[in-house]
């Protein structure tokens, strides 16, 4: 399975032509094209953000390749858009997260990307897993997806019940001494987090997902 994330800066006053003109166009692509959906957020800074999944990205290609329907969607969007950010391709490599439940439709939700130290990476993803496995059993959070970007960057994409909820469980980590060490010891980059509210969700759940 593949994620694109994709990144635009709008110009003023142009969120509600953007929002309806995306919905339009991920719905499209979804019911007729076979895409696994997108999930668009609005970041902290006021980029607006969204999240897509396809089983391939030669899927995605001849997909859009083949003209999708509402181009006239397509253009509203870009001329909502002041600036679109380079896409990023990832590669997902383990998934914990759980679908958004329909009673919490704006959540918080983050990106954490790294640079990883290859020789160290089986270590990172098994702390990254008891971790998140705890973090949703304890706070009923939906999880984390963890991603390899094609830049060799390592991305994982969390989401919580709220910013409130997830400030607590970061200020009482499950995180012991010896894997805070291995997980300093991994990364040869610091970490980067992109803070973000889900604006409008329309992706399809992996199967492999509901672990324990």
């Amino acid at each position: 399975m593949h994620a694109i994330i994709y990144q635009w800066d709008l110009k003023p006053s142009a969120e509600e032509d953007f929002v309806s003109a995306w919905k339009d166009v991920t719905l499209c692509l979804k019911e007729k094209e076979g895409s696994s959906g997108s999930r668009l957020h609005k970041s902290d800074d006021g980029s607006y953000l969204a999240y897509a999944l396809w089983d391939s990205l030669e899927h995605r290609a001849e997909a859009f390749a083949s003209g999708i329907p509402h181009q006239d969607q397509i253009m509203k969007m870009r001329d909502c858009t002041k600036r679109r950010h380079p896409e990023m391709k990832l590669v997902v490599t383990d998934d914990l997260l759980l679908p958004i439940p329909e009673k919490d439709p704006n959540v918080f939700a983050s990106f954490y990307h790294w640079m990883i130290n290859p020789d160290v990476i089986n270590p990172f993803k098994e702390i990254w897993h008891r971790v998140t496995l705890e973090l949703r059993s304890k706070y009923d959070v939906q999880g984390s997806r963890l991603h390899l970007a094609s830049d060799a960057h390592w991305v994982a994409y969390a989401i919580w019940p709220s910013k409130e909820m997830r400030d607590h469980a970061f200020a009482h980590p499950v995180v012991t001494e010896a894997e805070k060490e291995v997980m300093r010891s991994a990364l040869l980059s610091k970490q980067i987090e992109v803070p973000m509210t889900v604006l409008e969700d329309h992706l399809s759940r992996i199967n492999s997902a509901p672990q324990n």
